[in-house]
């Protein structure tokens, strides 16, 4: 078994070495591949795999208000009712509001503003 890879290696390596221009295209190839790989998978990695920096990132929940007779199925929650909502809640112990501010003056400028209380 050993004879035949080592073969077949020298024999890889003769024909490399007879067209260094393919060799160094091919090394090129694999480096640029192995690169975008390696970035890319660093990216999802930062953005959707990492675990939350929070104690208990399961335990994390959304809540939103709807008002279907408007057609608004899903929008921030008032600050007041946010207040109301965690006075009145016992099995909630710890709470925050976050608003999402989108503001475009003109057309060429969109300025998205995030606003959140502490507390978590």
């Amino acid at each position: 078994m050993w004879s035949g890879i080592r073969h077949e290696l020298r024999l890889a390596l003769r024909g490399l070495a007879r067209r260094p221009g393919f060799s160094a295209s091919s090394i090129a190839t694999l480096a640029l591949g192995i690169g975008a790989s390696t970035a890319i998978f660093s990216v999802a990695y930062g953005i959707s795999l990492r675990p939350l920096p929070y104690a208990a990132p399961d335990r994390l929940i959304r809540i939103y208000e709807a008002n279907p007779a408007n057609g608004e199925l899903e929008h921030d929650v008032a600050i007041g009712t946010f207040h109301a909502w965690r006075e009145g809640a016992a099995s909630i112990s710890c709470a925050c509001v976050a608003h999402r501010v989108r503001f475009a003056p003109r057309r060429e400028v969109r300025i998205n503003l995030h606003l959140a209380t502490a507390g978590v």
